[in-house]
């Protein structure tokens, strides 16, 4: 049964991963967006070199440094997620009058309580995990 989830797991995601390729290529025209201008290449060119080496440097650091390092980025990306949940919730407040007139009150509300709940038990089971250390 483990192995028939690791191959259903794999497939799901190389289809996930052609899709977004054969989306990128043939409906966004994400190539002719580069070729359009020199300066996106380069914009990317340099994040990737840039990215390369921050991973190349922290990978060089010891193994305490590494996992404190790790923790210390989780935990800002935590945080940023509790804001991100936050401005969504401020922002349905907000429309509070004009979902019920486009009838999508409950899909936004349905799909807010579902990220926001995720994020929540995330949260809550790493904290659980980590404080067992």
């Amino acid at each position: 049964m483990r192995r028939s989830r690791l191959i259903l797991g794999w497939l799901v995601i190389a289809a996930a991963a052609a899709w977004a390729l054969y989306d990128w290529v043939f409906i966004s025209e994400g190539p002719a967006y580069f070729s359009a201008d020199w300066r996106r290449i380069a914009v990317v060119a340099v994040l990737s070199i840039v990215s390369g080496l921050v991973v190349f440097g922290f990978m060089q650091c010891p193994e305490p440094v590494r996992r404190r390092l790790a923790a210390m980025i989780f935990g800002s990306g935590a945080l940023l997620a509790i804001a991100g949940c936050g401005y969504s919730l401020w922002q349905l407040v907000r429309l509070r009058e004009f979902l019920p007139e486009v009838r999508l009150l409950w899909l936004v509300l349905g799909g807010q309580a579902a990220l926001c709940s995720l994020f929540g038990v995330l949260c809550v089971r790493l904290w659980l995990h980590y404080r067992k250390r």
